[in-house]
């Protein structure tokens, strides 16, 4: 239960941090924002 939990939160980070890329760096396509969406993901769940 604990690791969904951990999971859910990471993924929102993540889905913030893209979302704030987009703001920042709105030249960025959908593929900059999602493999940098998928590294904040990584790096707050491991």
């Amino acid at each position: 239960m604990k690791n969904a939990i951990k999971m859910l939160l990471s993924l929102l980070i993540g889905v913030v941090a893209i979302g704030i890329a987009k703001l920042v760096h709105p030249s960025w396509n959908i593929n900059h924002l999602l493999i940098f969406g998928l590294i904040v993901f990584a790096v707050t769940f491991v």
